[in-house]
């Protein structure tokens, strides 16, 4: 049992310099009621070797043998014991202030389960203007499923807080992790999801932390069989169906991503499905560009 009061864990995989420049940006926030913890899953040992010799203050702990990623969460959420958790990704970067703005709105709404920070986004080292959460402006409260799946489904309107940008109130986390069959790599939308069941949540507008876009990053690899696992489980707990204009806009999303990665094969193993996804590509973009006209170009972009 930890006597500090906030526990910020950096879940990190092979990802030694990656992990020094999160580790940099989290050392401003640690003192006496905030403890940073590297939890290396790593399959090497550079990362290892790295805290020891840069990072003494830090508490290093390390998974032997490497866990499956799900798995790694799952163990961290259970030893986890302040009052208050972070579980910060090791690519991404912390600005001054992180903690004390998600643990002050927590204090000040003792009913709260989670609450979450905006980020600029990094395009491998360039920070750019551009934010995860658009051109969010006011606190936004989160309190049915809807409101918080909402964002992740839709083109338009707010968009929703980066995963590492929660701290959440840990009592709430008890017996909850991240379940492959709800989404596969997607379950972090489905374990916000069971915290909301519990609590409401808050994101606040303003960029705590820098959200990094690069070539390993997992979620740019399209695996449609998760997405519609993760329907499948949002379906079940809440009113969306497979019927609604925000699944629509997903769907045509996650067929896009998919046509992409096609297009970049010599040779579509599959022409037949390609030029059906195709044709269905031309009609809901058609159709999309028509209901919210500022997509067109949006559309346009994406399908280069």
């Amino acid at each position: 049992m930890t006597t500090a009061k906030v526990q910020l864990y950096i879940l990190s995989r092979d990802r030694p310099a990656y992990l020094q420049e999160t580790l940099r940006s989290a050392m401003s926030e640690m003192n006496d009621d905030v403890q940073v913890i590297v939890s290396d899953n790593s399959e090497g040992d550079e990362v290892e070797r790295m805290v020891a010799r840069e990072f003494p203050l830090v508490t290093y702990l390390r998974r032997r043998p490497a866990l499956p990623a799900l798995d790694h969460f799952h163990v961290v959420i259970a030893e986890s014991s302040a009052e208050f958790v972070v579980y910060f990704h090791d690519d991404d970067l912390i600005l001054p202030g992180f903690v004390a703005a998600l643990r002050d709105a927590l204090v000040a709404r003792p009913e709260l389960g989670a609450v979450a920070c905006n980020a600029n986004i990094m395009m491998g080292d360039k920070v750019t203007p551009r934010r995860v959460m658009g051109d969010c402006t006011e606190p936004h409260e989160i309190a049915s499923v809807e409101a918080l799946v909402t964002p992740y489904l839709t083109l338009t309107g707010p968009r929703p807080a980066p995963f590492p940008g929660y701290m959440y109130r840990r009592k709430w986390l008890d017996g909850l992790s991240l379940k492959p069959e709800e989404g596969g790599k997607h379950a972090d939308l489905a374990f916000l999801m069971s915290v909301l069941r519990r609590a409401p949540m808050l994101w606040l507008p303003e960029p705590n932390m820098l959200y990094r876009v690069h070539a390993s990053n997992d979620s740019r690899v399209e695996s449609i069989g998760q997405r519609l696992r993760l329907l499948r489980h949002v379906y079940r707990l809440s009113n969306i169906t497979p019927r609604s204009s925000a699944v629509a806009e997903y769907r045509f999303v996650y067929w896009l991503n998919w046509w992409r990665a096609q297009r970049q094969r010599p040779a579509c193993e599959r022409a037949w499905c390609y030029r059906t996804v195709s044709q269905y590509l031309l009609f809901m973009g058609c159709r999309l560009g028509l209901k919210h006209p500022s997509l067109s170009r949006k559309l346009l972009m994406r399908s280069r």
